[in-house]
């Protein structure tokens, strides 16, 4: 048999066979290209899900932290109104000074107080607070100076009315200036989202 006869007489079946091979091939080799391409799309969106997701678990922790420490600061706001009240009434007469020393004892060493409350979470709220940054971490500071001296004021039999007065507008100035900067940062973490 001579190749070049065969050649010749099954041109037309030869041509269409090498026709059917190549269009497989060029499918072949297309639809390879494709699942790899689509295998690479699938992990860059598998991997943007990731990050994502780990994005709104830092976003949900830290919005978590910040109600937290918020909770501990209305507890602040809610002993100075518990203490305002009580300096009311002994401004009133209702309560004399020894009364009003000992109401407010009373009233600091409550195990279901405020103050009680205040102290529990104390070092869980330095640590968070440490953890927002440096800026909120001084207000807080503060904070806690303006606390103690709130108290030490209270305390103090010599201080007067006016006495007792500046220390409980500076305390609730730097409270008001904390709770805002919580707030802020709260604002920022939606503006992330």
């Amino acid at each position: 048999m001579d190749w070049t006869t065969f050649i010749k007489d099954n041109s037309q079946a030869l041509f269409t066979l090498c026709g059917v091979f190549l269009g497989s091939a060029i499918t072949l080799v297309g639809n390879y290209l494709n699942n790899r391409f689509q295998a690479k799309e699938n992990d860059k969106e598998r991997l943007e899900k990731r990050r994502e997701t780990k994005v709104q678990l830092a976003i949900e922790i830290m919005r978590n932290d910040i109600k937290r420490i918020e909770d501990v600061n209305n507890l602040t706001f809610e002993l100075i109104n518990q203490i305002k009240i009580l300096n009311l009434k002994r401004e009133t007469g209702i309560l004399k000074p020894e009364e009003w020393l000992v109401e407010l004892q009373l009233m600091l060493a409550s195990e279901k107080g405020s103050f009680a409350k205040l102290a529990e979470s104390d070092t869980m709220t330095d640590v968070l607070v440490y953890i927002q940054g440096e800026e909120i971490y001084s207000i807080y500071d503060n904070v806690q100076d303006l606390l103690s001296e709130y108290l030490n004021v209270l305390y103090n039999p010599s201080s007067t009315g006016d006495d007792r007065e500046k220390a409980s507008d500076n305390l609730v100035a730097a409270v008001g200036k904390f709770q805002q900067q919580l707030r802020k940062k709260l604002i920022s973490l939606r503006d992330t989202e």
